[in-house]
């Protein structure tokens, strides 16, 4: 099967997918981390 899309511009997708997965995981455990503090 051939790819549409180049594998340069795969790449430099996959590479911004996961960083802003990262990102939203950073924010969340921060968010939740923040509740938890101010439940104690």
């Amino acid at each position: 099967m051939k790819s549409f899309y180049p594998k340069g511009n795969w790449v430099k997708w996959k590479s911004r997918i996961e960083e802003s997965v990262e990102s939203l995981i950073k924010w969340a455990f921060e968010k939740t981390v923040n509740k938890s503090w101010q439940n104690r």
